[in-house]
């Protein structure tokens, strides 16, 4: 067998026990999500009441046998899971279409969210970690380390409602709220309604990003091969380009990878914000209405998610350096 057919092959033994392994976890998550919006005082029925002052007795007790609420928990559960497995997520509560179908019309958004915030991420945080990392102590880098504690702290929504006051109230630079769809209004009034989420969204992203790369190319430019490179004669974008920056960036595909999670929760926080017609604002609204499948629908899409970056910034890590081996 070829060296080519045997790394396929230990790729794709490697891929399926990482998706076997992911089967119990997925199990946990949507067992703990159930649980959690299950024992939250009231449910959609009771939503239903405050909506529209009250409703009888008989006709809010037929609505909980008619939505299945009259059912032990586990019964419930089980219920639920059986359908999952026939690829079936259910249907909301309370606008009766398919969680699937309403999950599809949210992802788009969610996803430009979350996709421009890991490139601005990575387009700000790269350079400007390199460049502190090839000075360390200077004055760049110590106002730099200064920033990024700021930043680190600063809560998401605190950043974004300063930020729609700074360039949407005061500077009526770009638009404070709302989406615009590319297809429909075009890619400039879509970015423009997504810079600020996606700042609000990056930030702190690109400071993980550049604490990662400062002390990764601090110490990778003090290793003995980028000195035997320099006494070579090389010049010293090549020694960093050539001999350092593949090293420093496999701990941020880490980071990038591991942060996925944070990025669907975060993106919560900025959908609300702003208002954006996401996953996040439906997660909101089906917490808030006790509509069940809708939230479960979509923990069990935010974990996929999460998963299936992890997976990508382990093929990603091969990439980076060859010696790494899927055993």
């Amino acid at each position: 067998m070829s060296d080519t057919a045997e790394e396929g092959a230990r790729v794709t033994t490697y891929l399926g026990r990482r998706l076997v392994a992911t089967l119990p976890v997925l199990l946990l998550v949507t067992l703990t999500t159930f649980l959690l919006v299950s024992l939250l005082p009231g449910d959609v029925v009771s939503a239903i009441q405050a909506a529209t002052e009250g409703i009888d007795v008989e006709v809010a007790e037929s609505l909980r046998v008619q939505f299945g609420l009259d059912r032990p928990l586990l019964v419930r559960y089980l219920q639920w899971l059986t359908r999952l497995a026939a690829g079936d997520l259910g249907r909301s509560l309370l606008g009766h279409q398919p969680v699937l179908g309403a999950i599809v019309d949210r992802f788009p958004v969610t996803l430009l969210l979350t996709a421009g915030a890991v490139v601005l991420s990575l387009a700000i945080g790269i350079p400007v970690g390199l460049a502190a990392g090839l000075r360390p102590n200077s004055a760049f880098d110590r106002v730099l380390s200064a920033l990024a504690a700021v930043g680190v702290a600063a809560p998401g929504f605190w950043l974004g409602i300063l930020l729609v006051f700074l360039f949407a109230q005061r500077l009526q630079w770009l638009p404070s709220f709302g989406y615009r769809s590319p297809v429909e209004f075009g890619l400039g009034a879509m970015a423009a309604h997504m810079l600020l989420p996606w700042i609000t969204l990056a930030t702190p992203r690109t400071v993980e990003v550049v604490r990662q790369v400062r002390s990764g190319m601090a110490e990778v430019m003090a290793q003995e091969y980028v000195r035997m490179a320099r006494a070579k004669g090389l010049p010293e974008h090549t020694v960093v380009s050539r001999h350092a920056l593949r090293n420093v960036l496999i701990p941020v595909v880490t980071v990038t990878g591991l942060s996925a999670g944070h990025l669907l929760s975060g993106a919560v926080i900025v959908e609300t914000v702003f208002l954006l017609p996401g996953m996040g604002t439906l997660a909101v609204e089906g917490v808030l209405t006790r509509d069940f499948p809708i939230v479960q629908g979509i923990v069990l899409v935010g974990a996929s998610a999460t998963i299936l970056a992890n997976l990508l910034a382990d093929f990603a890590y091969g990439i980076l350096d060859p010696r790494i081996r899927y055993d």
